[in-house]
């Protein structure tokens, strides 16, 4: 049975108020069975009021506790998250920057390997013109016989020409 202590107390003062007044003084005449039985209420009462509000103090700090939990846990969230964005952040940049390191070195490579393959190509072809000289001079000096008509060793000339 829950009665409202304020309710038992508005009771209890209109009973003394209700009372009747004794003459020349401050006091008052009162039901004293009425005033006993509305005092025994709120004693019954008070146990009662203090047992709810200690429950809803209860309440009110495990709320208080399951929200402080709540907002630990989205923090711990939140800061591993943005850890994890700086983290990929700084990931990111740094395959960047390898990124363009292994661009740059491709290009340095590539540059060198065609230099290289210039090099190359000129030495061959430097060859290949001194040896197209010397054959070109061999024909000439062929032709130039077989217009005068001598006879030649070309065993010999060969090896005269192509050792120059």
């Amino acid at each position: 049975m829950t009665v409202d202590i304020d309710y038992l107390l508005e009771r209890l003062e209109e009973a003394i108020t209700a009372g009747s007044r004794v003459p020349f003084s401050r006091r008052v005449l009162v039901d004293d069975e009425e005033c006993l039985a509305i005092i025994e209420q709120i004693r019954e009462a008070v146990p009662e009021e203090i047992q709810r509000a200690r429950r809803i103090q209860q309440d009110r700090e495990r709320m208080l506790a399951e929200a402080q939990e709540r907002a630990r846990l989205i923090i711990t969230q939140a800061q591993h998250e943005a850890s994890e964005l700086v983290s990929e952040h700084a990931m990111v940049r740094a395959a960047e920057a390898r990124a363009a390191e292994i661009r740059a070195e491709a290009m340095r490579a590539a540059d060198e390997i065609r230099r290289e393959a210039d090099e190359y190509a000129y030495q061959v072809l430097e060859r290949l013109e001194r040896h197209l000289t010397n054959t070109q001079q061999l024909v000439r000096r062929g032709l130039r016989e077989l217009r005068q008509g001598a006879p030649h060793d070309y065993g010999e000339a060969d090896e005269d020409e192509t050792r120059s």
